[in-house]
């Protein structure tokens, strides 16, 4: 299995390499955490990206530690959650680690209907830009078979295609990570600018 540190160079080769890049996909089948900070490192460290994290499989906490444990400062980085709000509401923000308001994260109640998960990243992508200062911002969008386990695939791939456009209008550089290639793959590979296996 790949380590962090040749993923890393295998991306550094790859991506950002064109100003017309915007969108782009991964399909993989390497450790995804791993892969999640061979990322982080490029978009966040290299590149002083601020971005939004969207949390399908595993909550904000588990990203926040991932980037504090590897010294990647994460002050500008937004979570989308929607792995652990069943004690929270939409648009409630909460300290990582005690009850206390927080800029930075926001839960998603249901994901079954991705109207709720479209509306807090449209929100949080227009906060991105509004702090960004003019930086480019990253989009990073994984758990998509989780997704599918609760969506149609035609009101997934409306949703793909969707934010895709959106992010394209904010010049928010957007990833897709996927585990497996499947009909939904063809569509993302429609969307994208560059598609990646790795």
């Amino acid at each position: 299995m790949a380590e962090v540190e040749e993923l890393y160079n295998i991306l550094k080769e790859k991506l950002m390499k064109s100003e017309l890049e915007e969108t782009i996909s991964i399909t993989t089948t390497v450790d995804l955490p791993k892969l999640d900070l061979a990322l982080f490192k490029i978009l966040i460290q290299d590149n002083g990206m601020s971005g939004i994290i969207t949390c399908i499989n595993r909550p904000h906490t588990y990203y926040a530690k991932l980037l504090s444990t590897n010294g990647i400062n994460a002050d500008d980085v937004y979570y989308v959650d929607a792995c652990s709000p069943i004690l929270h509401t939409p648009s409630e923000s909460f300290f990582l680690d005690t009850d206390k308001p927080e800029k930075n994260v926001w839960f998603v109640r249901d994901i079954s209907d991705l109207s709720f998960l479209q509306i807090e990243l449209y929100e949080v992508a227009k906060r991105l830009v509004n702090t960004s200062k003019g930086k480019r911002g990253f989009l990073l969008l994984e758990g998509l078979a989780s997704l599918g386990l609760y969506n149609d695939p035609t009101s997934l791939g409306k949703f793909l295609h969707d934010l895709s456009i959106r992010a394209r209008s904010f010049h928010v550089y957007m990833i897709i990570l996927m585990e497996k290639d499947d009909a939904l793959g063809n569509l993302i590979r429609t969307i994208c600018d560059n598609n990646y296996q790795i």
